[in-house]
């Protein structure tokens, strides 16, 4: 029978996908860590939006939603191949489920910039990982999984944004500047 972590899911705040992350990465992990069992501890740690470092590792919510995000990424090579008249097997991972995920697909490539599409791509994600909370998973590893997947959507999304995407330019393009001129100083001392 799966445990019920009543205390760790009332401990988790609601998400909502245009606000910021409540708190850091280790905080939640550390909660969790010392409120599931292990198994479960390890089962939310394997749980991740990006590719899992091993598929076999994955159970539950995790499994599930990578199933559904492979097949997205599938259907999103597809289309761009197809809009770029290439050939995409190359890049395609094991068929999954496709369907609803070539509509999503399609939407996300008419999108008239890539935030735009990245903004739209987290919205269809934010849906299908609601869709994996379900009652009978309310207090259950799942939810904690479910809840963790969308925590990584916020993390994500946090990324994006302007003011903070300007000035780590700035901080790239002044790194950039400065190994240029180290690398000039050391060629002149070199002749």
């Amino acid at each position: 029978m799966a445990m019920a972590y009543y205390y760790t899911t009332a401990s988790l705040p609601t998400l909502l996908l245009q606000q910021k992350t409540p708190f850091g990465r280790d905080f939640f992990l550390q909660l969790c860590e010392s409120t599931l069992t292990p198994q479960d501890f390890q089962a939310v740690q394997n749980t991740t939006l990006g590719i899992p470092q091993d598929e076999s590792l994955l159970e539950g919510v995790a499994l599930e939603y990578w199933t559904w995000e492979k097949a997205l990424r599938n259907a999103l090579v597809k289309a761009r191949a197809k809009e770029q008249n290439i050939d995409g097997t190359a890049f395609l991972r094991d068929e999954g489920m496709l369907g609803e995920v070539e509509d999503i697909a399609s939407h996300a490539l008419r999108q008239n910039n890539p935030l735009k599409a990245e903004q739209f791509l987290a919205n269809q994600r934010w849906i299908y990982i609601d869709g994996l909370r379900r009652v009978d998973r309310c207090f259950g590893v799942e939810n904690i999984q479910a809840w963790y997947l969308q925590y990584q959507i916020l993390e994500r999304m946090e990324l994006f944004q302007k003011e903070e995407g300007f000035q780590r330019y700035k901080e790239l393009y002044k790194e950039i500047l400065e190994i240029h001129e180290n690398s000039s100083e050391n060629n002149e001392v070199n002749q």
